[in-house]
């Protein structure tokens, strides 16, 4: 299993975390500043990054949801999920925020008061 996780660089310590406590887990995780060299297409990086990846976690905080980045990476996750007919976004929860319409019916990893 493999995951893509979108976020806000502001929320980087909190995702570094969290990709380290997945790869420990033995799960594959695509994190930009991993994955990015150099010279390399942002575009075309991300798109293979969501692509190739069994699940978009969408970390959800008062700095992601304003993101425009984040909002393209959520709505390419959500097309997925229409198109493959299965769940792909699984919603993070880091701060007390607005979650996006689409993802209001999901239920959600709630990490707002405790990591653990």
């Amino acid at each position: 299993m493999s995951v893509f996780i979108s976020y806000s660089t502001k929320d980087s310590e909190f995702v570094t975390r969290l990709s380290a406590e997945l790869v420990k887990n033995r799960i594959q995780v695509w994190l930009d500043k991993w994955e990015m060299q150099p010279g390399d297409s942002l575009i075309d990086k991300i798109q293979s990054g969501l692509s190739d990846s069994s699940y978009l976690l969408v970390v959800l905080s008062n700095n992601s949801v304003d993101s425009e980045w984040c909002k393209k990476e959520l709505n390419s996750g959500l097309m997925r999920e229409l198109n493959e007919k299965k769940i792909v976004v699984i919603p993070i929860l880091l701060d007390n925020c607005k979650v996006p319409l689409f993802l209001q019916e999901k239920v959600y990893a709630d990490f707002r008061t405790d990591f653990d």
